[in-house]
């Protein structure tokens, strides 16, 4: 039988690391699909590292999610 439920104070802080290369429509998607969780929005940051993509994909983020935390890397680092 699970216990009580926790008070949103004592939920752990969350910060999810979403990686976009060249695939708005994907990340997006993902995106859209965290906004909807009933995590306490205080207690979790989402952050959109974008691996230089030239398709325009990080402008339309940046657009489409203001104050979004996006880090622009220069090139492609990679998914780890």
């Amino acid at each position: 039988m699970p216990g009580p439920a926790a008070a949103d104070d004592e939920l752990p802080f969350v910060r999810v690391v979403v990686l976009n290369w060249g695939s708005a429509w994907f990340t997006a998607r993902c995106l859209h699909s965290l906004g909807a969780t009933d995590y306490p929005p205080d207690r979790i940051e989402v952050v959109v590292v974008d691996n230089a993509s030239d398709d325009g994909s990080r402008e339309r983020i940046a657009h489409d999610f203001p104050g979004l935390r996006l880090v622009a890397n220069e090139s492609n680092l990679g998914f780890a």
